[in-house]
């Protein structure tokens, strides 16, 4: 309906209806104007009339309360529908108001009759609009007109979106309302009037490809844009143009008048695909997974999730690479990859080039030419790289070698006495009279002298047992420390370095004697870490863990230690609250 409707009820004992122009659905939404009288008692009187404004979601409704003259129970209820899809003015709006406020008496609306079906004869111009939130709820709103907003003003901007959740809103000062009906009213005398434009879809998108959709954000997520939208001058348009299996293109539009065609020819963008870091998969020539690989599709490096241009995609160079690795490149059609991409690299033949300390204190270059061989740590067995990049003894590996010799040694000897007794064992089986051992007091002992790990000798006597002297712990190398200091300790890392192979395996296995007091790292993790290691010998005492480890089997093996942290504490709290 293109034109504007026009009622008058009667409130007496009950609702009644007067007068109607231009019938239709919008009539169902008449209500009984006695709900609304209340709200004012003494306050409304027969020389004044009250306007007010409520919706539907398919139209405005501009109502009028009237005290019939000389009743005082009887009342006028006037109703000017306008529909949300024509085009009015609140000037003309305005007009009509008055209008109906004069015809709302007694004597004018049977005499007036004819003047009122032809003044809502005019027919308007159509336009597009998007649907109005309802009126509802238990409250009611009040705007006195001329203190803001004009009532000229009010009626051209006349659907707000601050007016939800409110039964109506009343054109008049706030003081008409009665006392014990005040708490129930919301006032927007002070508020500024929002201008609302209607946003109109494209017809076509097809420019930016086949399947391309355009979507519009409603306030709580995107949907398809196929019919006009409202939003307030100034504020833009959340949009997004979707393409699978692209990546959606998103953007704002800035509305700039009423019943705006969309215009997205100024949009300039190239479709890009989204690649994920854990779409790839790289192992060594092992088997094992390269935890440290570095994945990159041209200049950009992969670390979560890569936006790739389409021009780029079907064809990308994937180049990966890892320290001790041959880089590895392999072309891949982005748009194809289903499921997870396995990369297989192989050890580099690298040359490892160092000086060393020769015999005599001179100094000589040693080169190690072959596969697996890495710039960064030291391959040599039982040597390590100081902060000057020269190849010194690990003091801690050449005392262990010298304590496993000579384990071994007592171990050969107590096998050669073991056959000296068997022997003479055999021989006294055979009839021979049996050895009796006897204890005889030497009268002069020389000592013995053993060499330590330090070549020096210590006098010991005989018949006295020496404990093996503690294991000096080497100074630690810078690329120790820093491993050390990380906040995610990396098994692979940790055992490619000599002085802390084994320690992840120790810290996943909880074996923290190792880790503190005289332990193997103890020392290295004080003083790269001093907070860990406080925790773990002050902080948290009780280390008796058994047959536990952090990690699963099939895990990255790497421990963060604020995890790792975290964990103990709360198996501590079991423990203590089993």
């Amino acid at each position: 309906m293109n034109k504007i409707g026009f009622a008058i009820t009667r409130a007496t004992q009950g609702k009644g209806s007067v007068l109607t122009c231009n019938a239709g659905d919008w009539t169902s939404h008449i209500t009984d104007i006695r709900d609304y009288i209340k709200l004012f008692g003494t306050t409304l009187g027969e020389d004044r009339a009250i306007p007010f404004l409520t919706f539907s979601e398919e139209g405005c409704f501009l109502g009028i309360i009237r005290q019939i003259v000389g009743s005082v129970d009887d009342y006028f209820g006037g109703w000017i529908y306008i529909p949300r899809n024509i085009s009015v003015s609140g000037e003309e709006l305005e007009g009509l108001l008055n209008f109906a406020k004069d015809v709302l008496t007694e004597d004018s609306i049977h005499l007036k009759a004819a003047d009122i079906s032809a003044k809502f004869a005019v027919t308007y111009p159509e336009r597009y609009s998007s649907p109005y939130i309802a009126s509802a709820g238990e409250r009611y709103g009040v705007r006195n007109p001329g203190v803001i907003s004009s009532m000229t003003e009010i009626l051209e901007h006349r659907y707000q979106e601050n007016y939800r959740g409110f039964l109506a809103i009343f054109l008049t000062d706030p003081v008409y309302v009665a006392n014990e009906f005040k708490s129930k009213f919301g006032n927007f005398t002070n508020r500024r009037l929002d201008k609302s434009l209607i946003v109109i879809p494209p017809t076509d998108v097809s420019q930016f490809g086949d399947g391309t959709k355009l979507l519009v954000f409603n306030g709580e997520k995107y949907v398809h844009f196929t019919s006009p939208v409202r939003t307030k001058e100034g504020t833009p348009l959340r949009m997004s143009l979707k393409r699978p299996p692209f990546d959606s293109y998103r953007f704002t539009y800035n509305a700039t008048k009423d019943n705006d065609v969309i215009d997205l020819q100024p949009l300039k963008f190239e479709w890009q695909v989204r690649v994920s870091r854990s779409k790839f998969q790289v192992y060594g020539d092992d088997h094992k997974p390269v935890v440290d690989a570095i994945i990159r599709i041209g200049d950009e490096v992969i670390s979560g999730d890569l936006l790739v241009k389409e021009s780029a995609a079907h064809s990308a160079e994937v180049v990966v690479s890892a320290v001790g690795y041959k880089e590895s490149k392999l072309v891949l059609d982005l748009f194809k990859i289903q499921e997870n991409v396995e990369i297989n690299l192989v050890r580099s033949n690298a040359n490892y080039t160092r000086e060393i300390i020769l015999a005599g204190g001179k100094r000589g270059r040693i080169t190690i030419d072959g596969g697996g061989v890495s710039q960064k740590d030291c391959p040599l067995a039982g040597y390590i790289e100081n902060d000057k990049g020269i190849l010194t003894v690990n003091r801690y590996e050449r005392f262990k070698q010298r304590a496993i010799g000579f384990g071994g040694a007592l171990g050969l000897g107590a096998v050669v006495c073991l056959g000296v007794w068997g022997v003479n064992a055999i021989i006294n089986s055979n009839g021979e009279e049996k050895p009796v051992a006897k204890v005889e007091e030497k009268k002069e002992q020389k000592e013995q002298v053993v060499e330590q790990p330090k070549d020096t000798a210590v006098a010991i006597k005989p018949d006295t047992v020496v404990a093996p002297p503690k294991p000096v712990v080497p100074e630690l190398s810078d690329e120790a420390k820093k491993a050390l200091r990380a906040e995610v300790w990396v098994k692979n890392r940790l055992d490619a370095i000599p002085e802390l192979e084994g320690l992840f395996d120790a810290l996943n296995t909880y074996r923290f004697d190792d880790m503190v007091g005289d332990g193997k790292w103890a020392a290295g993790i004080k003083a790269a870490h001093p907070e860990f290691y406080k925790f773990i010998s002050e902080e948290f005492p009780d280390r008796k863990w058994v047959n536990a480890t952090f990690l699963p089997e099939n895990s990255d093996r790497s421990i963060t230690i604020a995890n790792f942290k975290k964990n103990v504490l709360k198996a501590a709290e079991r423990k203590k609250n089993p």
